[in-house]
């Protein structure tokens, strides 16, 4: 499965979460470029979709948030992180997480399509030569994933989880 985005494709794990769980928290780590503008992390779990918000103003932070329901959805299985940043204040981000119920599901970095449509910054972030694929299709690893409407586009990105790898960070 793959999630599209104003044309960007992200494939780091694709799974399926089953349990009645509950999120605890959700959160990012800033990389660089911190900024002062809030970013919307919302996220698909199980059933629910859950939201909240954080402003990343320093480099090498951990920024946790505690969401709040904000709807059902009980089409999807994946569970996934929606990153929104509508500004032109950019941040750089190396880690995504979310926890329930005593597990934490981490992604490190990305897959993504080099067919994807990224703005001219976006490649000094692969962090590797590593090649991966997405839905098919041939990729790169990003070992960092930068979010803003100018130089990091697009506005929203998306990030899978890996259900089958709880405290494993991937």
């Amino acid at each position: 499965m793959l999630f599209t985005w104003t044309n960007v494709m992200w494939s780091a794990a694709i799974s399926s979460l089953v349990s009645a769980a509950s999120v605890t928290t959700i959160g990012l780590s800033v990389a660089g470029y911190p900024s002062a503008t809030a970013h919307t992390l919302s996220l698909w779990y199980g059933s629910s979709i859950y939201q909240c918000m954080i402003t990343p103003m320093h480099v090498n932070t951990e920024y946790t948030c505690v969401p709040t329901v904000i709807g059902q959805d009980c089409s999807s299985t994946d569970t996934k992180m929606l990153i929104e940043n509508d500004s032109n204040d950019a941040a750089v981000f190396s880690v995504f997480f979310e926890t329930d119920d005593g597990n934490t599901y981490t992604v490190g970095s990305t897959c993504i399509s080099d067919t994807a449509t990224l703005s001219d910054d976006y490649p000094v972030l692969v962090g590797t030569t590593t090649t991966c694929t997405v839905d098919g299709e041939a990729g790169h690893v990003f070992d960092f994933v930068c979010i803003d409407g100018d130089n990091c586009a697009p506005t929203k990105q998306v990030i899978y989880f890996d259900a089958s790898s709880p405290n494993v960070a991937i």
